[in-house]
């Protein structure tokens, strides 16, 4: 037939030997695909796929062998070819049947047995193949079957490795956001503080200035108070007492409001501080997660330990995990230094502002005393009073723009309070984040649940990490803040 393999002996007890071996070789191996037994120039090609049919059997045998297709499952004890693997006490056994029988063949050509001594004696070297077959094929399958499950753990461990790399990088990329906004917040106060310093300065300049002219002024009325022209100027000189006073008086008011507006400043930064405040208390419950981290990861490297060889890859991974847990302590302890020197640098600002206030609010005052006495003083009054009074009111507008340009450096309060909440909420996305890592990475199961359950878990770790990804992006476009510095930019005012 097509697609067969035919074998062919003459009768007598050797070809009958064959043929018999052939038989119970199918019996114990019907699966198998190829074994080559070769005594002298008989050879069994593959063994059948259905038993030995032959009538004519022991006169005349004649065996048609159905060769199976590549596509058949191959057993776990031969190679790519299909071709049976023999071992030592397989190849030892057939080499003792081989020389039974050809002690028996010889014995029967000399005594002539009868044909049924023959046969049983014939059997005997086939069942101890068979018998050596079984238990080689048993021993295989258990081997094959442990290094398989070995691959496969180790696919799933590298898959898993790779995946908690990915999600330390998500980690490690959010801590650089969190660093980038706290040195954005630095600027926008450094440039805030810069301004506002530089306006109190222009003020106080411009008043010095102001005060100088005040001087000349009254110096000036006062000679000419001295002279023949004293009851002609009479009435300029109340008029200007009492635009002089009027103005005297805005100035106090002004102060008054920069004083108040300097004591909110400093309650504004007071709030800030405790903001900063509740910022170190979470960087350090971060730090206490990591130190749980690292606590765990020992744990797990001593369980890993205790397992022996099937849990050296738990071992590397909890190094890991160790590692990663001071790395990030690390960066806990940097950002900490950066939000106490904000801090402290606040506290330097709020501490000078308050000083500027009062000193201003003081001058303020002894002008106001100073202008009281000139007042009493200022009984002559010359032609100049008109100019000096324009330059004085050219001093005022002055005096006005450093104080719109204050009021304009005040709005970085508002810009730092929404950078603080951005912050706050990126740490609580980072520590969410990382809480779901640790529930996922040290759930409590044994090690059989554990191989199992891997593939659930690395699934799961991937949806962790895809959740996390959302919110971040989702976190850093609804950024309000965008700016670098007070003069630029737009803010969300609520």
């Amino acid at each position: 037939m097509p697609g067969s393999r035919r074998f062919c002996c003459a009768t007598g007890p050797g070809q009958r030997f064959y043929a018999t071996a052939a038989n119970l070789i199918w019996l114990a191996r019907s699966e198998s695909e190829t074994v080559s037994i070769a005594p002298r120039t008989h050879k069994i090609d593959s063994f059948p796929a259905e038993p030995i049919k032959n009538k004519r059997f022991p006169t005349l045998c004649r065996f048609t062998f159905l060769k199976r297709k590549q596509a058949d499952l191959q057993p776990p004890d031969c190679n790519n070819d299909g071709q049976f693997i023999v071992n030592q006490k397989l190849f030892y056994g057939s080499l003792a049947g081989i020389l039974l029988f050809s002690v028996m063949t010889t014995v029967s050509l000399l005594a002539q047995l009868p044909d049924w001594l023959l046969l049983l004696l014939s059997t005997t070297p086939a069942l101890i193949v068979i018998i050596l077959l079984v238990a080689s094929r048993s021993r295989d399958k258990q081997s094959a079957e442990a290094e398989r499950k070995k691959e496969a753990i180790a696919r799933m461990l590298g898959n898993y490795m790779a995946t908690s790399n990915g999600a330390f990088d998500v980690v490690s990329e959010q801590f650089s956001s969190l660093r980038r906004e706290l040195n954005q917040a630095k600027d926008i106060l450094h440039s805030a503080t810069e301004k506002l310093a530089g306006s109190f300065t222009g003020l106080d300049n411009e008043t010095e200035d102001q005060r100088q002219r005040l001087q000349v002024l009254v110096e000036e009325l006062y000679n000419v108070a001295r002279g023949n022209q004293y009851k002609e100027q009479t009435e300029g000189i109340n008029r200007f007492s009492t635009q002089s006073q009027e103005i005297v008086t805005n100035y106090i008011s002004t102060l008054s409001e920069m004083k108040n507006n300097s004591s909110a400043i400093v309650d504004n930064f007071s709030e800030m501080t405790g903001q900063v405040n509740s910022v170190v208390s979470l960087l350090n419950d971060v730090n206490d997660i990591t130190s749980q981290t690292d606590l765990l990861a020992l744990n797990a490297a001593i369980e890993a330990a205790r397992a022996g060889d099937a849990g050296r890859g738990f071992a590397v991974v909890a190094d890991e995990v160790r590692n990663l847990s001071r790395r990030t302590n690390q960066f806990s302890d940097q950002i900490r230094d950066l939000i106490l020197q904000t801090q402290s640098t606040m506290e330097r600002v709020s501490v000078n502002i308050q000083e500027m206030a009062e000193a201003d609010m003081s001058n303020a005052l002894e002008a106001q005393d100073q202008v009281g006495n000139m007042w009493e003083e200022m009984r002559a009054l010359n032609k100049g009073a008109t100019t000096q009074a324009e330059t004085i009111n050219e001093l005022s507008d002055s005096i006005r723009q450093h104080v719109n340009t204050g009021i304009l450096s005040l709005q970085f309060e508002d810009i730092a309070v929404q950078l603080v909440d951005h912050i706050a909420q990126r740490s609580e996305q980072i520590e969410a984040f990382i809480n779901g890592l640790i529930a996922l990475h040290f759930e409590q199961s044994d090690f059989e649940q554990q191989i199992e359950h891997f593939q659930t878990r690395l699934s799961d770790l991937e949806k962790i990490i895809n959740n996390g990804k959302q919110g971040f992006a989702q976190l850093d476009q609804n950024k309000a803040v965008a700016q670098q510095n007070v003069e630029s930019g737009s803010v969300d005012l609520f």
